[in-house]
């Protein structure tokens, strides 16, 4: 069932008007009326089934004390309450905690469950919270942010975190359109994106600079790893989005694909396939990386 979401689609598309024109704009619409609903992709379904599964795994039972960690602008904390879970939101920008609270205020949700961070400590006590989610945020975090943020994330947080995170491996950038800007080293894609032109300008960050971090599987994993956890897949039955709709990297082209395309993949795939022979996990080719963090036991 959609959220009710006229007085928040109105603020919203309002918030990101300056934009018009850009790849982005295009993409946060999509996704705003996606994720309250108004196009259904499967958000509500895919909730109402992975938060009882992360509540399970951190020992909290199928209704589980749910931080929404980046939440932006809130749809799915919004929707996590509408569907009888208790899910707090919380972000460092100030204008898209507004227009969370303009949504939950629409379905009947309290706006403090709306809270702002301020990049510190987390402002929630020792091991109070059961399940932390990261919906598409951690591509946004720097090396330097993530160092102060995942000890805060630790200690607050008694069950498990789950990550959903673009693969470094895609061959197009969600945020501009640009092809193999995610294989670019950072610096290189700073400037290619400076150069693509104003369709592929950026500018939904604080300062309006390229802030998005690509990471491979094996980047993540040794990065949590150092911060007391331990990095799994989800169950491929609960990937969002679904591996039917938005199949593994360099899988074969659908029929019909151009001898081009089919040509330009092959190799891609001789290279998939020789990293899992030589012990790459077959799942870190998926295109959207879901995956589940339980603290270590050999640390606090």
């Amino acid at each position: 069932m959609p959220l009710q979401a006229q007085s928040f689609l109105a603020a919203a598309r309002a918030h990101i008007e300056p934009l018009r024109g850009r790849f982005i704009h295009e993409a946060i619409e999509r996704d705003y009326l996606a994720k309250t609903g108004q196009t259904d992709v499967g958000y509500e379904e895919w909730l109402r089934r992975i938060v009882p599964w992360l509540g399970s795994l951190a020992g909290a039972g199928p209704s589980p004390r749910v931080l929404d960690l980046g939440c932006g602008t809130g749809e799915l904390t919004v929707l996590m309450n509408h569907l009888g879970f208790d899910a707090r939101g919380i972000d460092v920008h100030d204008d898209h905690l507004a227009l969370a609270r303009i949504l939950a205020e629409e379905n009947g949700i309290a706006r403090d469950r709306f809270v702002h961070y301020d990049g510190g400590t987390l402002p929630f006590a020792d091991d109070s919270i059961d399940v932390v989610t990261m919906f598409v945020v951690l591509e946004h975090l720097s090396d330097t942010i993530l160092e102060v943020l995942l000890p805060e994330v630790r200690r607050v947080c008694r069950g498990v975190v789950f990550i959903q995170v673009p693969n470094r491996l895609q061959t197009r950038d969600d945020h501009t359109g640009l092809a193999f800007l995610p294989w670019l080293p950072r610096g290189i894609a700073v400037h290619a994106v400076r150069a693509a032109g104003p369709r592929h300008a950026y500018g939904i960050s604080k300062d309006g600079s390229w802030d998005v971090h690509y990471r491979m599987w094996g980047t993540l994993r040794r990065l949590f790893e150092r911060h007391g956890f331990q990095l799994d897949f989800v169950p491929e039955e609960l990937v969002f989005p679904s591996m039917k709709e938005v199949p593994p990297l360099f899988s074969p082209p659908p029929p019909g694909a151009r001898i081009v395309t089919r040509l330009a993949y092959a190799p891609l795939r001789i290279l998939r396939d020789t990293l899992i022979r030589l012990g790459m996990p077959r799942r870190a080719f998926d295109p959207y990386l879901n995956l589940v963090a339980a603290r270590s036991t050999d640390r606090r």
